[in-house]
């Protein structure tokens, strides 16, 4: 913007309500600007000014308390793309003096080329791009500069005219002064709040934080403030993620609906918006539009306003997510506490919120776990763990004193965590009276999960050792256990040699502690390498104030070597973790802290089959329970797994191969009279902490307490994390786990590739335990083609998951609701295993003989897509693109006659299979529904052969042919879904207003409560 000789660079931000941010050549102006029809009022600097604004021909009248200003329309000097899309070439260069109309570039953007010409006589000034070079639209090409700017800039050189000072209307962004202070704070906070509320925001976002940061560590007195505006902007991304991440359940609790379509109903209504919305979707609505006070609920044009503001904040998600959890960790640098400034229950339930709305985002879900642990959660476990030292004090006294102790403290000790070992091993002299008493709590300890049928204390040369005989599994086990100082245990150990006896078949054990001194850990390792022992297995345990390690050693063909299997492992933990059953693996330990180890696992057989678990033990778990009586928290149990799926999820990334069918195993100490019931919806709460890791399964091993107050030992395994998760309780299984077999390994391959596998979609659809679907049972179909090339349907029924020969599944599927509605279809799903879903004639002949089926029984066909599109190999080629335009023919004469097909896209779809997608379900004849989820993708050419073409694609093939970008703005999906599970939701609940079949021509006849006309 010119001012004769003085150009101006304006940077506007809208940072919430009236409040403007505009930069005049560098210079922080803060203007609020309000409107009252055609008057004006803005306030800046302390003052208020009248204005008015009125558009004349190019320019705009500006009247300031009257006095008017024109401000002429100015291109702005800058050429912009008008698209995304390549630079050919470059036909001009800097300095250039060109006419109106000379080519200054050329651009290709879908194949097509793009002059770019000088909209007017003037020079080329700068050129921002080189040939071959990307383009996004609006992106700078060429800085121009036309012959009346030239001759304003020489007319103004001759006037010499002044620039006008802005200084005084300036924030005093340098000033000391305390007012001044208070106006940088404010500043600082309205920029970063704007963020949260979808007003404008300069990126990178981090730079917000960074100035936030930057002001606190010179004006450490506003840590407070700063503090409560991270909690305030974790309060409105909350806000914001609730809203628009709701699914409600209708007024028969049948299936959920997206909360876009409800917002879409409460755009489109000028009156009644509130009508026939659910209760709970307009209470997350207006709590959203109470972010904006100024906002009239009963004011149509500024909830609007809102909206538009809170769409804009629902799409700024991805940066607003990163800067919370930035906001996070610089929280737990300015305070060590919750407590030091805000009530840290309401702190904790805060970040309760975000975890459970973040999960697109699993470094904010770590940064808030992290946070609550660190802020809240650490000083408390702190507290309890000093408070519990006391309480074992005082239990361990009777027990310790010799005499008869009471039972149930002897339980109680014997069921505590490890630092009860780290205390009676800190307490432990052999010559005092204790010894006995702290060696018989130990054996029954490491022995707790066995069937104790004796034990005695024995001494040899001094030394004192306990020996325990139980049972376990049937197989008669022999303990002994004792507890040394670094100077005994560097003595020679023969004396245990002659101690120590083995009759027939028994397994023995040998369980040392030593209390560390000054030497390293290999010294210890070194000096039990060097005494190997008549045992089948020896843990030793070296013991320090706060920390403890474990070795094991045992024969291996012979030799007495260390057991890297159980490196860090002690032996109740080994076996209270199951790992035994992984016999089938070798093992490679990648982490482990106190309670979390995290193992590489490698299928003997198949070097193939590579996974990850993580081991938690959780020792002295307190289950926090709701109104109904289900859990609702488990204590450190949340943080624990939080470590380990940080510690996965680094592992993760340094692997470019992904690891899938990972695990989490934990071990749930003290037994508790809890039933599987009473899990109730808490692995809801743990899904977006374990998001994203490629899990198989969580498995918990805990104990439960029947009614005759016996412990039982079980093990409750959460599966299908990934699309819906159903949880189920067992006796803890003794089989060893097995390697990937043929129909595992093509499910496995499936998730690698971010596609459904056929059979398990089958699966999802069919569990009776599956409570988010109705009942279902599925009939496979197959076909014969004979000599003639003549092909029938027949019924493969029992046929084996997996065996299929195509890339295509189908058949009929049927799933009945509790009310009686029947939801009958033809099923067709691609194998992405087999060539990436990639059509041939089979392919074809399946798809039309589904078609066929779909036809005759007066079914809908439902289509789970997945394909590479048309096969090109060296048997087959362009006979293949022949059969998919039969295909289509196919589709076209189905659709045109009143079939419906219902598509969901959850993976890759590229060329003929998306023609055939698009055919199926976006004319205006098709019946049909298209969702699309988040890993969906239809494109006509993949990212890899547009890029190599020179063709514009994007970051990869969500970004050509995603829900979120292309085809949900273009119209062509009708629905978006997070996952599978949520795009069959949708389905379901349009089945149940629109499902007919020739049984049931006119759907099922549902019960109502209105009573017939008369």
């Amino acid at each position: 913007m010119p001012n004769f000789a003085a150009p101006w660079e304006l940077e506007v931000h809208a940072v919430g309500g009236s409040v403007y941010h505009v930069k005049v050549n560098g210079q922080l102006i803060v203007v609020e600007y309000v409107s009252w029809g055609n008057e004006i009022i803005v306030q800046v600097g302390g003052s208020k000014y009248q204005m008015q604004i009125v558009q004349r021909a190019n320019a705009l009248q500006c009247e300031l308390e009257g006095i008017p200003y024109m401000l002429p329309f100015d291109t702005g000097g800058m050429i912009t793309a008008p698209s995304p899309s390549v630079v050919l070439t470059v036909n001009s260069h800097e300095g250039q003096k060109v006419k109106k109309g000379e080519l200054l570039l050329t651009l290709e953007a879908m194949k097509m080329e793009m002059a770019v010409s000088a909209p007017e006589d003037g020079t080329v000034m700068r050129i921002n791009v080189k040939a071959g070079e990307q383009v996004s639209a609006g992106q700078a090409l060429v800085d121009f500069e036309t012959v009346s700017q030239t001759q304003g800039k020489e007319d103004g050189d001759k006037t010499k005219a002044a620039a006008i000072d802005f200084s005084a209307l300036a924030a005093h962004q340098k000033s000391k002064d305390s007012n001044a202070i208070a106006q940088q704070w404010a500043v600082l906070e309205r920029n970063f709040y704007a963020a949260f509320t979808g007003f404008d925001f300069k990126k990178p976002a981090a730079d917000l934080l960074a100035a936030l940061d930057k002001f606190v560590q010179h004006h450490p007195g506003y840590r407070k403030e700063a503090a409560n505006l991270v909690v305030k902007a974790s309060m409105a991304f909350i806000t914001v993620q609730k809203l628009f991440q709701s699914k409600e359940r209708d007024v028969e609790n049948t299936q959920s609906t997206d909360a876009h379509e409800y917002l879409m109903h409460y755009l489109l209504r000028r009156d009644d918006r509130e009508k026939g919305l659910p209760p709970v979707f307009l209470e997350h609505l207006k709590e959203a539009i109470k972010l904006y006070p100024w906002a009239d609920e009963k004011n149509y044009d500024l909830t609007t306003k809102a909206l538009f503001h809170l769409y804009k904040a629902s799409a700024n998600t991805k940066a607003t997510a990163d800067l919370l959890r930035l906001s996070l960790l610089f929280l737990q640098t300015l305070f060590p506490s919750a407590n030091e400034f805000g009530e840290p229950a309401e702190f904790t339930a805060l970040l309760d919120q975000v975890i459970q709305v973040g999960h697109l985002s699993p470094s904010l879900v770590d940064a808030a776990v992290f946070a609550r642990y660190d802020l809240v959660d650490r000083l408390h476990q702190e507290d309890l763990q000093k408070e519990r030292q006391g309480q074992l004090a005082q239990v361990l006294s009777p027990v310790l004193s010799g005499g008869k102790a009471d039972e149930v403290l002897k339980q109680e000790v014997i069921e505590s965590g490890h630092q009860i070992v780290t205390y009676l091993v800190s307490l432990y002299d052999r010559s005092s009276p204790q010894a006995a008493s702290i060696l018989e709590i130990m054996a029954k300890r490491f022995n707790r999960d066995r069937e104790i049928e004796s034990s005695k204390l024995i001494e040899s040369k001094g030394n004192l050792l306990y020996e325990v005989c139980s049972k376990q599994d049937g197989k008669v086990v022999k303990s002994y256990i004792s507890i040394l100082t670094e100077a005994e245990y560097f003595e020679s150990l023969s004396w245990l040699q002659s101690v120590i006896k083995k009759d027939g078949d028994e397994f023995v054990e040998c369980l040392l502690w030593v209390r560390r001194g000054t030497l390293a850990d290999v010294a210890y390792v070194e000096q039990l390498a060097k005494n190997p022992l008549k045992v089948d297995l020896c843990s030793l345990g070296v013991v320090s104030t706060d920390a403890y390690v474990y070795h094991s050693f045992h024969y291996q063909n012979g030799n007495w070597e260390e057991d890297k299997r159980r490196q860090s492992f002690s032996s109740l933990r080994y076996r209270e973790l199951h790992i035994e059953r992984l016999e089938n693996f070798n093992l490679e330990l990648l982490y482990n802290s106190r309670h979390v180890h995290v193992m590489k696992l490698e299928a003997k057989t198949n070097a193939k089959d590579q996974r990850l678990f993580a081991f938690i033990e959780v020792p002295e778990p307190k289950f926090e329970l709701n109104e109904n009586q289900e859990i609702e928290a488990i204590s450190q149990f949340e943080f624990s797994i939080q470590e380990a799926a940080k510690v996965l999820r680094e592992q993760q990334a340094r692997h470019k191969r992904s690891y899938f069918w990972n695990r989490i195993v934990a071990h749930l100490g003290h037994a508790h009279p809890l039933r599987i019931e009473q899990v109730g919806q808490y692995p809801e709460r743990l899904i977006p902490l374990i998001q994203g890791l490629g899990l198989e399964k969580l498995v918990l091993y805990t104990r439960v307490l029947t009614k005759a107050n016996k412990a039982v030992d079980t093990e409750v395994l959460v599966e299908d994390l990934s699309t819906h998760y159903t949880v189920r309780g067992r006796v803890p299984s003794p089989e060893v786990l097995a390697p990937l077999d043929p129909y595992t390994s093509k499910v496995v391959n499936a998730l690698r590739l971010g596609s459904p596998y056929p059979y398990e979609v089958i699966g999802m659809l069919t569990k009776s335990d599956n409570k988010k679907f109705p009942n279902g049972r599925f009939t496979e179909y197959d076909i014969e083609v004979n000599a003639k090339g003549e092909q029938k349907t027949i019924s493969v029924e029992g046929r084996a998951h997996g065996l299929n020969s195509s890339n295509v599944v189908f058949g009929r599927i049927v799933n009945e609701t509790e009310d009686g509605q029947i939801f009958e279809r033809i099923l067709v799903l691609g194998d992405p295993t087999r060539d990436l879903g990639s059509l041939a004639e089979g392919e074809c002949r399946r798809v039309m003989a589904a078609l066929d089926m779909a036809e005759a029984e007066k079914l809908p066909m439902e289509w789970i897509p997945v394909s590479s599109g048309a096969a090109i190999d060296m048997n087959t080629g362009t006979e293949n693109l022949d059969w998919t335009a039969r295909v289509l023919r196919r589709l076209i004469e189905y659709t045109q006659q009143g079939g419906e097909i219902n598509i969901i896209v959850a993976g890759i779809n590229v060329g003929a299979q998306a023609y055939w997608n698009a055919e199926a379900t976006m004319l205006m004849h098709t019946k049909g529904v298209l969702i699309m989820t988040e890993t969906g993708a239809m494109v006509l050419t993949g990212k890899r052969a547009l890029d190599f073409s020179g063709s514009v694609s994007a970051e990869d093939n969500i970004g050509i042919g995603g829900v979120e970008r292309i085809m949900a703005p273009n119209g062509q999906a009708q629905f978006r879904a997070r996952d599978i599970s949520e795009a069959y939701q949708l389905l379901f609940r349009h089945y149940r207003f629109t499902s007919i079949s020739s049984r049931r021509p006119y759907g099922t006849k549902l019960a109502t409560l209105l009573a017939l006309d008369a």
